[in-house]
């Protein structure tokens, strides 16, 4: 991580962080809480835990597409992958720091998505870096 990055991450805290009279720090943002997970991640080891979004699995793969192009209608702007884990193949989608974010998201696709759950995997961080 460039200093550079440092200094815009660290500045960033500084500004939503308010202090109070006994110097307890006290804040409710949950884009804080990610910038502070990815902080201190990014400054331990080279791999991170990340919650996921699994919609689907089956043993079809057209049925994975089908899900996939689905998903794609109603979240334009949002992944899905297509993993292979014989002998099912699988829809996942998102990547997030906090499982509360997780639970968030699946909450707005549980109903047409009723078989989604979210999992936990461990990832490389250029990976997360280049998802994100």
């Amino acid at each position: 991580m460039s200093m550079r990055t440092k200094i815009f991450c660290i500045s960033i805290l500084i500004s939503f962080i308010s202090i109070s009279q006994n110097n307890t720090i006290y804040y409710n943002d949950l884009n804080i809480d990610t910038l502070i997970n990815t902080y201190k991640l990014l400054n331990t080891d080279n791999e991170l835990t990340i919650y996921r979004i699994q919609l689907v699995s089956n043993e079809s793969p057209e049925k994975i597409e089908k899900i996939k192009k689905k998903y794609l209608k109603i979240y334009p702007e949002e992944e899905v992958e297509e993993v292979f884990e014989p002998p099912y193949f699988k829809a996942v989608t998102g990547i997030y720091l906090n499982k509360k974010e997780a639970e968030k998201k699946r909450h707005t696709i549980k109903r047409k998505f009723k078989s989604s759950f979210i999992f936990k995997e461990t990832i490389n961080i250029t990976k997360f870096i280049e998802k994100k």
